[in-house]
């Protein structure tokens, strides 16, 4: 059973790389789990990340630049939520981002998160003839924009952050998030979730910019290992999950809500970069599309490994 407040990795972990292992029509070997990969071209990244790196320099533009478009839009969704869940404690009633996040919403104003994604990847078409990379980000996009019945969706982990019982952070019901009006510290409950918000929106960058990093050097025959720059850097104890767990401690005073406890908050971020370990967005795929799902080819006639 899931902690309370802790949105579940997206997808269900090990069932989301199960799902894009199937959907994704590339093959590599794998070398998840036996560190620093071979060093070069299409070869496995290794570590604990599926996917290959790059075959070619079109591929790596392509995927590289889908990678920081996906990332840019999830962000800019996370702080619609910001913006909505503000709106709605102050008229203390449900408010709407629909303008913020989708094409449809906006009315066709070109500003919505969605509409600058579609923009971005437009401006990649030269580069992006790989039908497997846009496939994957694509399939990406389409989960990240879904409302909150969809696993996954920015608007379903909204629930995990905005979680603090009280009225409906939306009126329109896409997305899930409650905002606390009554309490007699409901102001900064408030601050609390909007800074978690925040904070997590770091991680998604960082931890993107990890991968694409990785993916970049064994293409240059540099292979590096990721994981000082996500999850634990020994040294200078700056991974991206350490400096999301240094924001929280500050965060520490106004989080009252029983829901964005410490362990529930470190849990969100968990989750959050597990989801770019198990949706490789990048230039080969096996099992995962994050780190590895914009880093996806196959020869053709071949199948996924599952």
């Amino acid at each position: 059973m899931a902690t309370p407040g802790v949105q579940p990795p997206a997808n269900g972990g090990e069932r989301m790389k199960r799902l894009l292992a199937i959907t994704i029509g590339v093959f590599c070997l794998s070398t998840v789990g036996v560190g620093v990969s071979l060093a070069g071209p299409g070869d496995p990244i290794g570590g604990d990340d599926p996917g290959c790196a790059p075959a070619n320099s079109a591929d790596q533009k392509c995927s590289d630049g889908l990678l920081k478009a996906y990332t840019k839009a999830w962000g800019s969704v996370i702080k619609c939520h910001s913006k909505m869940a503000s709106a709605a404690f102050k008229a203390q009633a449900p408010a709407t981002d629909e303008a913020c996040e989708t094409a449809a919403g906006s009315g066709g104003s070109g500003k919505s998160a969605q509409e600058k994604f579609t923009a971005a990847e437009t401006k990649l078409a030269a580069s992006c003839t790989n039908a497997t990379i846009t496939g994957n980000v694509n399939t990406l996009a389409t989960t990240l924009f879904a409302d909150k019945n969809t696993a996954g969706s920015a608007d379903a982990q909204a629930g995990g952050i905005y979680c603090d019982p009280g009225i409906n952070i939306d009126s329109e019901g896409d997305d899930a998030g409650t905002v606390n009006i009554t309490a007699t510290d409901a102001s900064t409950r408030l601050k609390c979730a909007n800074g978690v918000n925040k904070a997590l929106g770091k991680v998604v960058k960082s931890v993107a910019k990890c991968h694409g990093k990785s993916a970049d050097g064994q293409f240059k025959g540099a292979p590096v290992d990721d994981e000082a720059c996500e999850d634990n850097d020994p040294i200078n104890f700056k991974s991206a999950l350490q400096k999301y767990d240094a924001a929280m401690t500050k965060l520490d005073p106004i989080c009252t809500q029983a829901c964005l406890s410490s362990s529930n908050r470190h849990g969100l971020a968990v989750n959050y970069i597990a989801f770019f370990e198990s949706n490789n967005i990048g230039h080969g795929t096996i099992s995962g599309i994050a780190h590895r799902k914009l880093w996806l080819y196959s020869p053709s006639g071949t199948n996924p490994i599952h």
